[in-house]
């Protein structure tokens, strides 16, 4: 085997890495993103040459980032968010890239966010299991400190980044029920841990995750064949959450939780306060990853005696306002334009009922998922979402690539 070839699976391992270990080990995934990244710029000038592309609208989204920091408050909190921000992006590249190259390996890479998911979905599993609470409910146990009680997390910080995560994954692995070729045995184990997923999404108790599964499974039933018993199993599934709402909920609780909640009010108090910090920084924002440090500026008098969730948040709760407050409004449509050509990219390869269409349509729900999600949180400050959110659209996009080369 000659120097090069050695080189290109080397870069292989690493992709494989980045797939198996995102988000489940963030130090292998480091060492995965390392291995891949030094591989590939070695690879540049030989066999990978012709598979390069240019993606305008993540370019001027990365420029946005570095104005952004040139204009921040705080740099060092914008070096690090931008350094974050710049690692999602060169995954994203160096993911599709290697899937257009080496398209005989989307099955393999398949079956590692499969593997990443089971490891996930069962950490949750177990912490169900061995839950100690009966109803839900986040305690601040010291100032700055909050401990999310018989709210699961698995290997994530926060409920909702775990519950954003499965809204995103899930559809995903339902998409690859649907692959020809899939054995009988594969069919079900991915059933098995499609409905070990939903406990979990379940007892996140995380209502954006409801909103966005629900609607992400309707919109997939509906993509995947447009016949009437796909959809009706979407509707079930959806009806399945609904009544497992008050399986798993007690009756003071579930009231409580859907009825009382005082984070809708925090959220309104926390968006009111980001338009305005838009109005004063439209072009430039405030600076990437600046928002907890220059939020409190916005504060009136008294007002600093509320909640520190409200008085000092970390972020807005929602993903565009978070942009066009972080990078300016320039930043949100150039992200805005990222997310909805893929969008496309990935319908129209998928109209095309290729091998891998299924798997399409399973991004496609996840995403608009997801995007939902992100009216009412922001997860993408976690690495771990964030990273995942960029290995998602890289996969789509390299099944893309690889169907396109395919064609020619």
């Amino acid at each position: 085997m000659t120097e090069e070839g050695i080189t290109v699976k080397i870069l292989g391992a690493g992709v494989f890495f980045i797939f198996l270990f995102t988000p489940s080990a963030d130090h292998l995934t480091a060492i995965g993103f390392l291995i891949s990244l030094i591989t590939f710029c070695l690879l540049l000038r030989g066999p990978l040459k012709s598979y390069i592309f240019f993606n305008l609208p993540l370019i001027l989204l990365l420029f946005s980032g570095f104005v952004s920091l040139i204009f921040s408050f705080n740099k060092r909190a914008s070096l690090i968010s931008l350094l974050c921000l710049s690692t999602g992006m060169i995954v994203f590249y160096i993911i599709t890239v290697y899937m257009s190259f080496k398209p005989e390996k989307i099955r393999s890479l398949l079956l590692c966010l499969i593997i990443s998911f089971s490891i996930m979905v069962i950490t949750g599993l177990l912490q169900f299991i061995f839950n100690r609470y009966n109803t839900w409910m986040d305690v601040e146990i010291s100032p700055g400190v909050i401990e999310h009680r018989g709210r699961l997390t698995s290997l994530f910080i926060f409920p909702n980044g775990f519950s954003a995560y499965l809204v995103m994954s899930l559809p995903v692995i339902l998409g690859a029920l649907r692959i020809e070729g899939t054995g009988f045995l594969k069919r079900i184990f991915l059933i098995f841990i499609s409905l070990i997923s939903l406990v979990c999404l379940v007892s996140t108790y995380s209502r954006a995750g409801w909103i966005g599964f629900a609607v992400s499974i309707v919109l997939m039933g509906y993509l995947s064949a447009r016949k009437k018993r796909v959809l009706l199993l979407s509707l079930l599934i959806f009806s399945i959450i609904g009544i497992s709402l008050f399986l798993f909920l007690q009756r003071e609780t579930l009231k409580s939780f859907l009825f009382h909640n005082y984070s809708d009010q925090s959220r309104q108090f926390i968006w009111a306060k980001s338009i305005k910090m838009i109005k004063d920084h439209p072009l430039t924002g405030i600076g990437i990853g600046n928002f907890y440090y220059v939020y409190p500026r916005y504060i009136l008098q008294g007002e600093e005696k509320l909640p520190e969730e409200v008085s000092h948040p970390w972020h807005a709760h929602n993903l565009f306002l978070n942009i066009a407050v972080e990078m300016g409004l320039p930043a949100l449509c150039f992200f805005l334009w990222f997310i909805f050509r893929l969008l496309k990219e990935f319908f129209c390869s998928a109209e095309k009922k290729g091998e891998f269409n299924q798997i399409l349509y399973g991004i496609i729900s996840g995403l608009i998922g997801f995007i939902i999600f992100n009216h009412i949180d922001f997860v993408m400050g976690d690495l771990k979402n964030g990273l995942y959110l960029f290995i998602v659209l890289a996969f789509g996009s390299g099944l893309v690539k690889a169907t396109e080369r395919k064609e020619i």
